[in-house]
């Protein structure tokens, strides 16, 4: 007996259906199940979401901002209007982009299917 396992696999996804159009088509025995992945629900500012850390997470956080603060120019904002969403987001995969290639690397966001990850 052969066994599929997909795991992590959104229930509105397209592979979903075409998994089980292929498996009827071959007349497979097919059995779907799907669980609620987990949720957090965030506070509403940066500082309440840091009360809910812990203590040594707070302090790296703090600190690497302020070591950013010292080498760099740097700025945080709140993105929360959809129609400006997309461009806050193509001005960090340019940003990154520039960061790694000046070291000669390719970062995370070279994969286009990541940036398709995150623009979605």
């Amino acid at each position: 007996m052969d066994l599929a396992v997909f795991a992590n696999v959104p229930e509105s996804s397209l592979t979903c259906s075409a998994i089980e159009h292929w498996a009827q088509s071959e007349r497979l025995l097919l059995s779907r199940s799907f669980a609620k992945g987990p949720i957090r629900t965030l506070p509403l500012s940066f500082n309440a979401l840091l009360s809910d850390m812990p203590s040594r997470f707070r302090t790296s956080i703090r600190s690497t901002r302020r070591k950013l603060n010292a080498a760099y120019r740097i700025e945080f904002g709140l993105h929360d209007d959809p129609e400006a969403f997309d461009a806050a987001l193509q001005a960090l995969f340019q940003n990154h982009e520039s960061r790694w290639r000046a070291r000669n690397q390719s970062g995370v966001f070279v994969s286009e299917s990541r940036r398709r990850f995150y623009t979605v």
